[in-house]
């Protein structure tokens, strides 16, 4: 009964987490949108610019008769250059400026749920230290998505593009790499989130 009890307690949690995670995604999905094809971008402009200075360094080596056969990969390396660093940078702006505004909400919300219960906070325990701890406890919930959801999900997008490239080129590969990128996202968090559950339970 104990073990039950404390797997439902694990359960409970989970949820209440997720209650301050998932209703803002949904909320803010065109700028999360946004910021991810932006990161996107970003991220081919990198892969642009490393093939295109890797046929730059190759075409030079062969010593090309005239600078105009080599002409277009100088200007396509510098372009690149240049997107890359716009796009990322226009990305953490936005990836900030719609983080924040979850904070604003999230703030809001921890404000209404404490409200009702000041005068018992405030009978065993200081108000400040609550607040301060609960507040550094919202301010961290920004790295969720600047470190963690961002990131994968630009990450997925490029590894999807490159399956369909691949198809392209060799069926048979790019299903083993769907089935890799599937077992990533699929089935190896099922097992992590499993063994998170046991451990909670287990201790």
């Amino acid at each position: 009964m104990k073990s039950e009890y404390e797997h439902m307690e694990t359960v409970r949690n989970g949820k209440e987490k997720n209650s301050w995670i998932a209703p803002y995604v949904a909320q803010y999905r065109w700028r999360f949108i946004a910021v991810i094809a932006l990161g996107t971008c970003a991220a081919l402009c990198a892969v642009l610019l490393l093939f295109t200075s890797g046929f730059l360094i190759s075409k030079s080596a062969l010593r090309p008769e005239n600078i105009l056969m080599v002409y277009v990969p100088i200007v396509g390396v510098r372009a690149f250059g240049i997107f890359r660093a716009v796009f990322r940078y226009i990305e953490r702006l936005a990836g900030h400026d719609a983080v924040l505004r979850v904070l604003a909400d999230q703030r809001v919300k921890l404000y209404r749920i404490l409200e009702p219960q000041a005068l018992f906070l405030r009978s065993r325990m200081q108000t400040g230290d609550v607040l301060g701890a609960l507040a550094d406890d919202v301010e961290r919930l920004q790295d969720i998505y600047l470190r963690t959801v961002f990131p994968a999900v630009t990450a997925l997008v490029m590894y999807g593009g490159a399956v369909i490239a691949f198809g392209s080129i060799d069926l048979g590969f790019a299903v083993w790499m769907g089935l890799y990128m599937l077992f990533l996202v699929a089935v190896l968090p099922v097992i992590s989130l499993k063994v998170t559950w046991g451990n909670g339970v287990c201790g």
